[in-house]
């Protein structure tokens, strides 16, 4: 058994304010009189007036965009400052790392590794060089591993080390020669 109020018909159901006739007449006490157009003029010349003796002109004003400035003062960042908040970061990061990812970070995160991976970034990590190096082993490789099972000798894992390390000399003098290039054009 469902209990359920009883819902009104439409035509039972109150109307809204909205809806009724009286909502969209104005009452007596409402309605003004329209003003005429010499009515009109008069007000809008009091206005002008009023709004001339208190506005001043552009050149009594003198405009200091740098006081706000002045007013807010913050601090330079300095290195300090930078690795305090470096810090800081880090130890929030860590806490919310597990603690086998905890201890990776703080190996990582060392000044001799980071200082270490700057030099490395800029010198050994040229991405040019690890392309040739890569593109020279694999197809070096590929190579000699097809003479090997054609001619019956035997690979040696060895070459394909000295294959990387010569694609990536390679490749690094080939970028250093095209930079050297651009900067003589210009």
């Amino acid at each position: 058994m469902s209990e359920r109020m009883p819902q009104p018909s439409p035509e039972q159901a109150p109307k809204p304010v909205e809806h009724t006739v009286e909502h969209h007449r104005p009452r007596h006490d409402q309605v003004e009189h329209a003003p005429n157009a010499k009515e009109k003029a008069e007000t809008i010349s009091g206005l002008r007036k009023e709004v001339g003796k208190e506005a001043k002109h552009s050149g009594d004003v003198k405009l200091d965009h740098n006081s706000e400035k002045k007013h807010i003062s913050t601090p330079p960042v300095t290195r300090e400052l930078k690795n305090m908040m470096r810090v800081r970061t880090l130890n929030r990061v860590r806490k919310e790392l597990p603690a086998p990812q905890r201890a990776l970070s703080k190996i990582v995160h060392a000044k001799p590794v980071e200082v270490a991976s700057a030099i490395g970034e800029k010198t050994i990590a040229r991405p040019v060089g690890l392309l040739g190096g890569g593109f020279a082993a694999l197809v070096g490789s590929a190579i000699t591993f097809y003479m090997a099972k054609h001619y019956g000798f035997r690979y040696n894992l060895l070459l394909f080390l000295l294959l990387f390390v010569v694609g990536y000399a390679a490749a690094t003098l080939l970028e250093i020669i095209i930079l050297g290039a651009r900067k003589l054009r210009r």
